[in-house]
């Protein structure tokens, strides 16, 4: 296997990783702030995330652009309220690390040089003949 291939699984999975984190870090400091709620749209969400990694590692390179665009535009916002909880300095401090880690990460998974490679082997494996090992080499098919 390619070694761009490899680098690329891994930056991936270090990438999603770290949008994980910055997601829950996100999602604590919303709920600190609002109260927790288990409402619809976070789980719808969180499994549209989901989706969107899988279908990503599956080779769908198109959809690292939305899911970047919907983390820079997730970063954008603060919950109402937050400077009551934690004070103005400290919800700036919050909101302004939450937007640099949104931005990054959305930087990451769009600029990361091997995730292209990663992805294009990805597309040729999902789209290889499947074989049937069963059969000698050179056997009629």
């Amino acid at each position: 296997m390619n070694p761009w291939v490899d680098r690329g699984r891994l930056f991936l999975a270090i990438i999603f990783g770290a949008m994980l984190l910055t997601y829950l870090g996100e999602r604590l400091v919303y709920y600190a702030v609002t109260g927790f709620s288990l409402s619809l749209s976070s789980v719808v969400v969180v499994m549209l995330l989901i989706g969107m990694g899988f279908l990503i590692t599956r080779g769908f390179g198109w959809l690292r652009w939305i899911l970047a665009l919907f983390f820079i535009l997730n970063g954008l916002g603060s919950p109402r309220g937050m400077a009551d909880v934690f004070g103005a300095p400290m919800s700036m401090l919050l909101s302004l690390g939450l937007l640099v880690a949104h931005v990054g990460c959305a930087l990451a998974l769009c600029l990361t040089p091997g995730i292209p490679a990663f992805l294009r082997y990805q597309r040729q494996q999902r789209t290889a003949p499947a074989t049937n090992s069963h059969d000698p080499p050179g056997a009629p098919k």
